[in-house]
């Protein structure tokens, strides 16, 4: 069967899913997702139950651990629950940094375990205008993948900076490095990942995170050299 490579037109980012637009393709997604935010539901009930129970004094080593799980839980639940509703992008003037404080904050444990320094590199002050969901989700995606492919004892590094009137927002690792060849398709559907686990859905929706922010989203890699993806995108929308 030829796999089928949707184009711009066939496929849309928003806040709250990346659909295929061919019918069955959307239709076998939304069921997926309905019965994801179920299984959702589900977990943050036990995890409610052990937020309890450390409250109560039990095992109070793991509190700060069944706290986080909780922060994911209601996430991926309001993720999946906008990727029903299918919301438009919502823009708001804000600072930065947060998100990727956030970000950094969510894949710790991660990192910890698999011997990885997860390091931020921004400053405070960096004000600009974006979806701080979507933003939020591109940095999930490439943290992900860095931390796919880092070596243990390397440094993974989240970064914020600005040039001119552009914001850049990026990860970048040390890790085996994309071939030149590879790097022009790794932002196609199904082709771009990291490691076997990988879908090849990631990158792809944060190319369209950069289209829904009028910016753009390159990588500077080489083989044996890490990789580096940055986001760059208008500090104000105005000025686009």
């Amino acid at each position: 069967m030829t796999q089928h490579h949707p184009s711009e037109q066939e496929a849309s980012a928003c806040s709250g899913v990346w659909a295929v637009r061919d019918g069955s393709t959307t239709e076998t997604a939304l069921f997926a997702l309905h019965d994801a935010k179920n299984l959702a539901l589900a977990l943050g009930a036990s995890i409610e139950w052990l937020e309890q129970a450390c409250a109560r004094g039990a095992h109070q080593e793991l509190a700060p651990t069944v706290a986080e799980m909780a922060r994911a839980c209601r996430s991926l639940s309001d993720l999946l629950r906008g990727a029903l509703r299918d919301p438009a992008p919502s823009f708001r003037s804000a600072p930065v940094r947060p998100v990727v404080d956030a970000a950094r904050q969510r894949h710790a444990v991660r990192a910890e375990r698999l011997n990885i320094r997860l390091q931020v590199e921004a400053p405070t002050e960096l004000v600009g205008e974006f979806d701080a969901t979507l933003l939020g989700r591109l940095l999930d995606n490439l943290l992900d993948n860095a931390l796919r492919v880092a070596p243990a004892d390397s440094d993974v590094t989240l970064f914020l900076g600005r040039d001119g009137d552009d914001l850049l927002v990026g990860v970048s690792d040390q890790g085996p490095g994309i071939p030149e060849g590879s790097q022009g398709e790794i932002f196609d559907l199904f082709v771009g990942g990291a490691g076997p686990a990988s879908t090849g859905v990631g990158l792809a929706f944060c190319r369209h995170v950069a289209d829904a922010h009028s910016g753009q989203l390159t990588v500077d890699s080489a083989p044996g050299e890490g990789a580096t993806f940055v986001l760059r995108f208008p500090a104000c929308r105005a000025a686009r």
